[in-house]
């Protein structure tokens, strides 16, 4: 099919069995285009923005939702829903992340999509941004009540004192500098929505990041005549942006190196609640000597790519997990015995550089509650290292989401359980965050936990764990994984692919020391490459393994990893009603002042005017 006099350049194109993706870029705005095909009897747009806070204001989360109250060409609050509606679409929606917000749209043919495009386009770039709509969406003070109120305070105030919110939000406060947009809260923090939170601020935040070039318009599904579409956005973009010529990413205000850590000052942060600890296991391990047979070639660690001439593993079995802890009297905190013979540990433990841990409470209503998280976070490469994050994948699942894994055998299958789950999770920012989690600690336990985690890795990478079972089970986990991948493609092929595109889209905007454009067209297809990934792990000696352990999880830079107890407390919430206590006497008495006093003083001041008249 000819394509026509375009506005956009098309930068790529991806073909695969199932699918083909190509990318637009128009070279007057610098706004990018993905079109999908794919063979679905439906049809998904979804607009990425890039929207990075510097603050916890919440002024990403505030926008999303007025973005909805009326535009400049169709002023109607409702209006994207109801024409939505009659144009046969499931309806829209968005969501809001630390680095970008969506705006989505299912709908069932391309004469939908070609109506529906530009009307939500106006909405995007030209929202109204009214005062009644931020008070009843964002935040006002009841009348009747005098609590804070509206749509975006109070879906924080369901969340902010959840652990889970908590605990993700202290993580990424520690690994990212006050520089770096993911050290903030995206959707807000009630404190700084209450007392800093405007409505003008939200319009600058608008004006700084609502603009082509941070936009990215993703269409997903069959029937879709990506000719019409390039006219459409041709029209649109003469009609509204013809003298265009912003193509930096940012106002100079908001360029950040986000590459410079700083550590935060920790005095400053008022929540949550933070101590010092220590902690017994750190990079400058002695215990990581592998003993590697002279016929092994060495490990180049920076690519971790293995080659040996032999792998015979060590035979031994698990450890015995029943002597991990000390079946001493229940009142006393059981502590694990080591994996490593004790003299070998002890003389070990004073050569190490001790690795601090910070100390999070969060807010209970009962005393009795005795359970808390623990969890290790990494900031770690390039979003682009995909092969390497493709084999961490599947090195984390099997150490810790299967019933058969050495975590689960060691922290949970015991007569004394430490937890009652291990989790890990992706956050696929420019430098991609590892969180581990372990929930259902009892408070006695977190520290032997938290110092177990690394036993139980260094036990793995002196053989004390069955290599042999290990590896089978590395090679189980990599073949299910490619089959998850080809069903992901085949039965979720709306939300894997659109991820993908949003995913390419910000990470090109966000990784600063990328400037050659032809680079740059190269990074979707890294995206893609996931079964390729996968199955080149197939070939992957134990080492390499070894290594990915000993780098990632065990020696990574200090000040890009933390480690967070997160401990219940009952004297937090009373602290916290308390303070709220007196914000809610204040602002009765500003009531009571406007209702009451100031009338009685403005009647008081009339009666002494009539009487000296």
């Amino acid at each position: 099919m000819a394509r026509v006099q375009s506005n956009f350049d098309l930068k790529s194109s991806y073909c695969q069995p199932t699918f083909n993706i190509e990318k637009y870029q128009s070279k007057q705005t610098r706004m990018k285009l993905y079109h999908i095909n794919v063979s679905l009897p439906l049809i998904k747009l979804e607009i990425c923005v890039q929207t990075k806070p510097y603050d916890d204001t919440g002024c990403a989360h505030t926008l999303e939702h007025l973005i909805f109250m009326g535009s400049r060409n169709y002023p109607q609050q409702g209006y994207l829903d109801y024409i939505s509606a009659q144009n046969y679409s499931l309806g829209t929606n968005a969501t809001t992340y630390r680095d970008m917000t969506t705006y989505e749209l299912t709908t069932v043919n391309h004469q939908s999509l070609s109506t529906l495009l530009p009307i939500y386009l106006d909405h995007i770039f030209y929202p109204l941004l009214l005062n009644d709509c931020y008070l009843t969406e964002v935040h006002h003070i009841s009348g009747e009540t005098g609590d804070d109120a509206g749509v975006v305070y109070s879906e924080i105030q369901a969340s902010e004192n959840q652990p889970d919110e908590i605990l993700l939000y202290s993580i990424l406060r520690d690994l990212w500098s006050d520089e770096s947009p993911y050290h903030y809260e995206c959707g807000g923090r009630l404190e700084s929505i209450r007392n800093e939170l405007t409505l003008d601020k939200i319009k600058k935040f608008h004006q700084k990041f609502y603009i082509p070039n941070n936009v990215a318009i993703i269409l997903c599904g069959g029937g879709i005549n990506i000719n019409e579409i390039l006219q459409i956005l041709n029209k649109y973009e003469q009609e509204n942006f013809f003298q265009y010529d912003n193509y930096q990413k940012f106002s100079s205000e908001y360029l950040l190196n986000e590459n410079q850590r700083k550590k935060p000052k920790l005095n400053d942060d008022k929540f949550p609640f933070i101590h010092i600890k220590s902690a017994s296991f750190d990079e400058n391990s002695t215990l990581l000597n592998l003993n590697i047979k002279n016929n092994q070639q060495s490990i180049d660690a920076t690519k971790l790519s293995v080659q040996l001439t032999t792998n015979e593993a060590t035979e031994s079995s698990f450890c015995d997990s029943e002597l991990m802890v000390s079946h001493e009297d229940s009142s006393t905190p059981p502590s694990p015995n080591p994996l490593l013979p004790t003299s070998e540990t002890d003389s070990a433990i004073f050569q190490r550089n001790m690795n601090e841990y910070k100390e999070i409470c969060y807010p209970v209503e009962d005393n009795d509650e005795n359970l808390g998280q623990v969890a290790f976070g990494y900031r770690l490469e390039s979003i682009y290292e995909m092969e390497i994050y493709t084999a961490l994948d599947v090195l984390l699942t099997t150490l810790f989401d299967e019933d058969i894994s050495i975590f689960y055998k060691e922290f949970i299958e015991l007569p004394n359980t430490l937890c009652s789950l291990i989790d890990h999770d992706w956050f696929n920012y420019p430098q991609r965050v590892l969180t581990i989690t372990f929930e259902g600690v009892e408070i006695d336990n977190l520290t032997i936990v938290a110092d177990k985690y690394s036993s139980v890795l260094y036990s793995i990478l002196n053989s004390q764990i069955d290599n042999d079972q290990f590896y089978k089970q590395l090679q189980q986990n990599i073949k299910k994984k490619i089959e998850l991948h080809l069903n992901e493609i085949e039965n979720e092929p709306f939300d894997f692919l659109i991820d993908l595109c949003c995913l390419d889209h910000i990470s090109e905007l966000s990784i600063s020391n990328i400037n050659n454009e032809n680079d740059n067209e190269q990074h979707l297809d890294k995206f893609l490459q996931n079964q390729k990934y996968l199955e080149s792990l197939l070939n992957r000696p134990i080492l390499y393994w070894h290594e990915l352990i000993k780098k990632y999880l065990l020696e990574w830079d200090s000040t890009k990893r933390t480690i967070i107890l997160l401990r219940p407390s009952s004297e937090l919430l009373v602290e916290q009603q308390g303070k709220l206590k007196i914000e809610c006497r204040s602002k009765e008495k500003k009531q009571n002042f406007k209702t009451n006093t100031l009338p009685q003083m403005k009647n008081s001041i009339k009666i002494v005017k009539t009487r000296e008249g």
